[in-house]
Parts: C-alpha cells; sequence; structure tokens
C-alpha cells in the first residue's frame, strides 16, 4: 500500500510527496509531468483540479461527471500517470 495523501472525504493519491498530508483546496502540490494546470481523476470516483500548481477543487463522487471544460487539460491518475477520462469513468460505472 505504501505512503499516501488523503483527500477530505477520504480517496487516497500518490503522485505528489506522499507525506500523509490531508490535502484541501488551496493547497500547493506541485508540477505534474512539467504541467502547472492539470486533472487528477481518482480511482475511486472524481478528480481534483490543480492550478498553478495549487489545488482548486476537489470532487469525491462514484458517479462524477467531468466539466467539460476540463476536458482538453492533460489528465493523471492518482499514481501519476498519464491517463484519460474515460479510462477512469469506464471504470468507476462498471464497479
Amino acid at each position: 500500500m505504501g505512503i499516501y495523501d488523503i483527500l477530505p472525504e477520504g480517496s487516497q493519491v500518490k503522485c505528489w510527496d506522499c507525506e500523509l498530508v490531508h490535502l484541501e483546496t488551496g493547497y500547493f502540490v506541485g508540477k505534474l509531468n512539467r504541467r502547472s494546470e492539470y486533472i487528477v481523476l481518482l480511482r475511486e470516483g472524481g478528480y481534483i483540479y490543480v492550478k498553478c500548481e495549487i489545488i482548486e477543487e476537489i470532487v469525491e463522487e462514484k458517479n462524477f461527471e467531468l466539466p467539460s471544460k476540463y476536458r482538453d487539460l492533460p489528465m493523471f491518475d492518482k499514481w501519476g500517470n498519464k491517463t484519460h477520462y474515460l479510462t477512469i469513468h469506464l471504470h468507476n460505472q462498471s464497479s
């Protein structure tokens, strides 16, 4: 399992410092793959929107719909691997 950071509703992410920090909006997380604006899609359902290396929005919801304004941004899974919205969304729909 390893060390991870925790979101408000308990989802775990491993793409940043992994210091068992409880992440919230306004928290500085840094770049992923040299990008300062991106989406992290959560396997449990939901997403994190990061702009200028700061968490702007956290949605932890199994049957979420990613707003269309975010769909052109680079997307990563909770481990920091590049992914696509449909990959995570379809997984959540089948669970």
